[in-house]
């Protein structure tokens, strides 16, 4: 009995213890696309020691696997379902000592009632005929040679002795219990729950955190996800932008080259040579600054998909851009209040403030601090969960707002890239040809005094190259959009 007492304490004070078509480029900016995708996925593949081919799927599936984030919770979730094991294993094991004690207390009566009828001198054995002491001896024969005397010295008064340690032995576990319960809620009056109160209550906190730590885990992965979704939709737009960049300092090399010959044919002024060379130029400037941020972003996804920054990755998606997706806000926020791990947590809180009251409350008067204080727990975390709920909806209802806008915009990009390369086109024209009658482009620029000139021209290559990083940028910022508004209502 006594072992058996000390383990379900010991046990109790453990426990307290898709892919879319991209809008058309214009010629040269296809021919280099094309000239980038040569390369096969089979030739790549052939380089897997080196380089990791990766879709924004896969991208998502290695990091799963890879992210030490995900790692670290891993273990969370592992030490939050040992701890509901042992919770509720010492919960069983006092339920079942107090229930062990209960038996031996009817079973020592019992004793005790045939003991006072022995007569002195007697042993039992001698009055085996008497059905309780029949029943007895049937059970225990090794009593059968004790007389009155000799079964009080030594089995009832040292059962008497074990049954009341064995009761302050469970008594200090739920006193225990009770210490975890004060220490976890954070409650700083005493108030002291029977047996099965404070099981209860302490069981009950054990599997809430249970699960509340595995949805955790789950919505943490799908953040990460998200990261990762981020981080590739970078690299890729770090990647258009290089070509976007590469493709107009060509065409800025070409004009600079017609300048030039120009100008060795005495057919242009120097100021147009000089002009062109200075367009060149900024164009190399800004194309080397584009090839250092598509190989920082691509060190971003590799940090978040941890392949290991030695490793290259070979990025074979787009982005989506054509937006076909049509969004219910309602019942997206219906969704993300029952997904959201937020709200998740202040509900599990407000479920467990709300039982610590109710048993608190039926030991507990209503004037007494125990009761006011468990009863101020209980109506904070209803507060808390109500204001949970609120932020939820707002965060859902701008992530929706953002999405609707940046899927309207892609629409009033359709066709702008061909129109202002037609318009660079119409203005190399004029400046070959010598056409020097002012544009509607030109004089929205005040550069009336230059039509037909190489200003005309490097104008109209920048209006071209700002439309096509606009467009890129619009369709990025469609595809976050998206993604964190999914994210938001517990799709993904």
């Amino acid at each position: 009995m006594k072992s058996k007492v000390a383990t379900m304490v010991l046990a109790a004070a453990l426990f307290s213890c898709q892919t879319a078509e991209y809008p058309a480029y214009a010629k040269d900016m296809i021919n280099m696309q094309e000239s980038l995708n040569e390369e096969s996925l089979a030739d790549i593949q052939k380089k897997e020691d080196k380089v990791f081919v990766m879709s924004l799927e896969k991208a998502v599936e290695i990091a799963m696997e890879n992210n030490m984030d995900i790692k670290a919770l891993e273990v969370d979730k592992k030490s939050a379902q040992l701890q509901r094991e042992i919770a509720e294993r010492a919960e069983r094991k006092i339920r079942d000592g107090d229930k062990d004690l209960s038996d031996a207390r009817e079973q020592l009566h019992s004793i005790e009632s045939i003991a006072g009828a022995i007569p002195d001198g007697v042993t039992l054995g001698e009055l085996s005929q008497d059905k309780r002491v029949k029943q007895l001896l049937e059970e225990h024969p090794e009593l059968s040679g004790l007389d009155k005397k000799a079964l009080e010295e030594n089995v009832i008064e040292p059962a008497k002795d074990s049954i009341d340690s064995g009761s302050m032995k469970i008594d200090s576990g739920v006193q225990s219990i009770n210490d975890s319960i004060k220490d976890k809620l954070d409650i700083s009056t005493s108030a002291y729950l029977s047996m099965n109160s404070a099981t209860d209550v302490l069981t009950t906190m054990a599997q809430l955190q249970d699960e509340v730590t595995s949805a955790g885990y789950e919505v943490a992965k799908k953040k990460v996800a998200l990261l990762v979704r981020k981080n590739y939709y970078d690299a890729i737009k770090a990647q258009k932008m290089e070509m976007l960049k590469k493709v107009a300092l060509e065409r800025a090399k070409r004009q600079y080259e017609i300048a030039k010959a120009s100008y060795e044919e005495g057919m242009r002024a120097r100021d147009d040579l000089l002009l062109a060379k200075i367009q060149m130029n900024l164009f190399e400037v800004e194309f080397q600054k584009s090839q250092m941020e598509r190989k920082n972003a691509y060190t971003e996804l590799k940090k978040v998909v941890n392949t290991g920054f030695e490793n290259d990755i070979r990025l074979v998606e787009d982005f989506q851009a054509e937006p076909d997706e049509v969004m219910d806000l309602e019942s997206g926020i219906m969704q993300g209040l029952q997904k959201r791990i937020e709200i998740k947590k202040c509900a599990a809180q407000y479920v467990v403030d709300k039982m610590n009251y109710e048993m608190v409350a039926k030991g507990y008067p209503e004037n007494t601090y125990q009761n006011k204080e468990a009863k101020a727990a209980m109506e904070k975390s209803a507060v808390e969960l109500e204001k949970m709920q609120i932020e939820v909806e707002s965060e859902i209802r701008q992530s929706y707002e953002t999405f609707v806008s940046a899927r309207n915009m892609i629409s009033y990009t359709k066709g702008i890239e061909e129109d202002a390369q037609k318009a660079l086109e119409i203005a190399q024209l004029r400046y070959e040809e010598g056409y020097g009658i002012e544009s509607a482009a030109l004089k929205s620029e005040g550069l009336s005094d230059f039509a037909g000139t190489i200003v005309e021209v490097t104008s109209a290559q920048e209006r071209l190259a700002k439309v096509e990083e606009t467009v890129v940028h619009i369709i990025f910022s469609y595809n976050m959009a998206r993604d964190k508004y999914l994210t938001d209502i517990g799709t993904y």
